[in-house]
């Protein structure tokens, strides 16, 4: 059913519902607006893949959510996701950018070295 939309939905919001698992959005790749917060959330490997593949998400709210906790996770966000221009209810500011541009420059070293 979620497939009837994935080209046309623009914003979302799952919030609330206990959602332990975000694996069946993947396919919205057109989002500009998730909103998962308060739920049961605790795989960033799973958050990477799923919102990796969002070129155009620009904000993203996963407050409420146990992955909340772990180490570094806004910048691991932050980074997964990278048109961010809002999360967690804050402006992202000129030290993500930073961050979004060591990134970059780390992946690039990689391929460059590999």
């Amino acid at each position: 059913m979620i497939f009837l939309f994935q080209s046309s939905l623009q914003v979302l919001n799952i919030a609330g519902n206990n959602l332990d698992s975000i694996k069946d959005i993947e396919c919205l790749r057109n989002l500009y607006q998730l909103h998962a917060n308060d739920n049961l959330l605790t795989d960033m490997k799973e958050l990477a893949h799923v919102i990796g593949g969002m070129f155009r998400l620009w904000r993203l709210d996963l407050m409420g959510n146990p992955l909340c906790h772990k180490a570094k996770y806004r910048d691991r966000v932050i980074v997964m996701a990278k048109n961010l221009g809002k999360t967690f209810g804050n402006t992202i500011g000129s030290m993500d950018t930073v961050l979004h541009l060591w990134n970059a420059n780390a992946c690039l070293k990689f391929v460059l070295l590999s």
